[in-house]
């Protein structure tokens, strides 16, 4: 009689756990990547991983803009600082960057959670869990720091139901330039 009562109450608690581990998480300092890529990184570290970008220009005050070649039909660029990469931005393009490819290909650059381009915005949507905020063409995740001016954002730009941008940004100085030089 014990033995039966007992039964359901696993069962409930065995869904309990199932659906708590399927639920998407809060984002972490650890969801802030991209393949290899971290923001902070620096300008040593980025070109060990990457090889050498195909553009390089200097910044207004500190830093540079870099773009490499991530294959065909994709960008990246990367912004730095003193601070090292405050941007990281991977795009969907109709024709990529000439010149010699870089290190890691489009194809390798994924989120931890598995986000790649081309991935559809329903999987983001499930792996992440509700947007920040829901313009349309975007859908963010925001990570507030322990001040107000620390904060981290992951961003996918979706084109007709599928992820054809994925930007990590983080506040920074470097954000004060308009342009590059």
């Amino acid at each position: 009689m014990r033995r039966r009562r007992l039964i359901p109450l696993a069962l409930c608690l065995v869904c309990v756990l199932l659906l708590t581990s399927c639920a998407p998480r809060e984002l972490t300092e650890k969801d802030l990547r991209l393949g290899p890529l971290r923001l902070g990184m620096t300008d040593a570290e980025l070109e060990k991983v990457m090889g050498q970008p195909a553009t390089t220009e200097k910044r207004k005050t500190i830093g540079y803009n870099y773009q490499f070649n991530t294959g065909p039909d994709s960008i990246l660029r990367v912004m730095t600082d003193d601070k090292g990469a405050f941007a990281i931005t991977l795009l969907r393009v109709s024709e990529g960057l000439k010149g010699t490819p870089s290190l890691v290909s489009a194809k390798e650059l994924r989120t931890p959670r598995g986000i790649a381009l081309g991935v559809s915005e329903t999987i983001a949507r499930k792996k992440y869990g509700p947007s920040a905020h829901d313009y349309p063409g975007y859908y963010y995740k925001l990570l507030v720091g322990g001040a107000p001016a620390d904060w981290r954002l992951l961003q996918f730009t979706v084109e007709n139901g599928f992820v054809t941008g994925i930007h990590l940004t983080m506040s920074s100085i470097g954000w004060n330039d308009e342009e590059p030089d």
